[in-house]
């Protein structure tokens, strides 16, 4: 694996961390150029368009998949999911 960001973004991966080892991870997933496909903000509500509620069911499913994985916590936003 290469640590080349064609986004101008550099890479915050530790060199050599084995990351299949148990730990606590952040995650951040970030849609193509950044467009709203998940939903939009009005005021301070989130209100999903049929792709976010998608990436909700999906997210909460990956222990179903994954048994040994816990999902602490997650928040689906308009472009990107933490």
């Amino acid at each position: 694996m290469n640590n080349i960001d064609t986004t101008g973004r550099c890479s915050i991966r530790l060199k050599g961390y084995d990351y299949s080892q148990v730990g606590g991870y952040f995650v951040t997933i970030v849609t193509f150029q950044r467009e709203s496909q998940f939903g939009e903000i009005t005021g301070e509500e989130m209100r999903f368009k049929a792709m976010g509620r998608i990436v909700e069911e999906c997210w909460r499913a990956i222990p179903v998949h994954f048994p040994i994985t816990d999902v602490d916590m997650f928040m689906v936003m308009p472009n990107h999911v933490h």
